[in-house]
Parts: structure tokens; C-alpha cells; sequence
């Protein structure tokens, strides 16, 4: 009987050790360590796509800040020039909006270089240095108040020979004419062709500026002349 248990008892041992070698067989580990590879490579990439994703992401948002900051610069010296000007006794302009004044050749882009004329508009004003204006009236003017009126336009890359003529109507009808024709090719120019009192009488009622370009219909800017009040 004894002897029976013993034997039963050396069988266990045997199959216990049996099992615990399986397990420590090299199978398993061999398989942990490739799966411990693999994902080791799979954070790896993750890791490197993040830190790329970041860069991108700082990069993006430093050119952002960096514009921004230009930007906020550039409003700040535009409004301490107008601050300045405000206290030594100059009327304000906002330079950003224009407030119809000849914008200068650089707000404009010339690369195209295509002609075309910009700000067309009608004025009783212009600076006789460079027949610019500084402001525009499009509107209504008062008898007493102008001894001429201007059609006034921004040329850009205006070419030789290119003409430029304003047909003044009162009433509908044809009174009188203005022209320029363009000497030489110009980037930038003011042009400003007028009718006056010395021309024609300008009296109360409705006029109209219509403007031929190389004798083409290109556009009619309108205004009405009325007695003071």
C-alpha cells in the first residue's frame, strides 16, 4: 500500500516537472520578444509622427504670430503718424481706408502689368504738383463754392499714346470735352482733365462726366450743380 502511494506520488513530481518545462520551453518567450518588438517599433513611428505633427503645428502657429505681429506693427505706426499729425493742427486721415484720396504706386499691384485706371471719380480740388486729388466729390456741388470740376483718375501702366477723353454733359446734352493723350508709357500717374466756367458756364442742374478710351465708352461718373442755399 505504501509502496502504491509512493509510486503515485513519484508520478505527480514527474508530471508536474514534465509541464513546467514546457512552459519554460523556448517557444513562448521567442514569441513575447517579437511581439515586444513589434510594438516597441509601432510607439516608435507613433512617437516620431507626433513629434513631426508638433513641429508642424509650432511652425504653423509661429508664421501665424509672426504675421499677426507685422500686421499689428504696421497699424500702430499708421495710427501714431495720424495721432501726431492730429495734435500739430492736421486733419486726420485714415490712411488704411483712403478716404478718397490718390492711393501712392505702392498700395497698388503693377505685376500683370496690365493698364487700367482706378479711383475714377469727379473732384473740385486737385494739387497742382502732380494734378493728384485728395479727396472726391461725387455728388453735389453749390455755386460759388468751385471754379472748376475735375474728372480725376489713378492710371496704372498706361501706355504711349493711349487716349484718354471726357465727354461733359448738362442736361443730356454735349457742352464741352477734355483730352489727354499719354506721351510716353507711364506705371503711375494722377490725371485730372477739367471743365470750368471759362469753358463752359457751369450752372444749376444735372451734369455727367463720360469718358472715352481710345474712343471706347468706358465709364460716366454723374453730379449735380446746385444754388447755394
Amino acid at each position: 500500500m505504501i509502496r502504491a502511494k509512493i509510486y503515485i506520488f513519484f508520478l505527480f513530481v514527474v508530471t508536474v516537472i514534465s509541464a513546467c518545462s514546457s512552459l519554460a520551453g523556448d517557444d513562448i518567450p521567442a514569441t513575447m520578444r517579437v511581439q515586444l518588438a513589434s510594438n516597441a517599433t509601432e510607439v516608435s513611428v507613433e512617437r516620431t509622427q507626433i513629434t513631426d505633427s508638433i513641429g508642424q503645428a509650432g511652425a504653423t502657429a509661429e508664421a501665424a504670430m509672426t504675421t499677426a505681429a507685422e500686421f499689428n506693427a504696421y497699424n500702430l505706426a499708421l495710427y501714431a503718424t495720424l495721432s501726431a499729425a492730429s495734435t500739430n493742427g492736421i486733419p486726420e486721415r485714415r490712411i488704411l481706408q483712403n478716404d478718397g484720396g490718390a492711393m501712392p504706386l505702392e498700395m497698388f499691384d503693377l505685376s500683370n502689368g496690365e493698364m487700367r485706371f482706378e479711383q475714377v471719380g469727379l473732384t473740385a480740388h486737385i494739387r497742382e504738383t502732380d494734378r493728384c486729388f485728395d479727396e472726391q466729390n461725387n455728388s453735389t456741388y453749390w455755386v460759388g463754392y468751385f471754379d472748376s470740376i475735375y474728372l480725376v483718375a489713378v492710371a496704372l501702366n498706361m501706355e504711349a499714346g493711349t487716349e484718354f477723353r471726357v465727354n461733359w454733359l448738362y442736361e443730356g446734352q454735349f457742352v464741352h470735352e477734355s483730352v489727354f493723350v499719354a506721351p510716353v508709357f507711364a506705371q503711375y500717374q494722377c490725371l485730372a482733365l477739367e471743365i470750368s466756367n471759362r469753358n463752359v458756364p457751369l450752372q444749376p442742374g444735372n451734369w455727367a462726366a463720360s469718358i472715352l478710351l481710345n474712343g471706347e465708352p468706358y465709364v460716366t461718373r454723374t453730379f449735380i450743380i446746385q444754388n447755394a442755399p
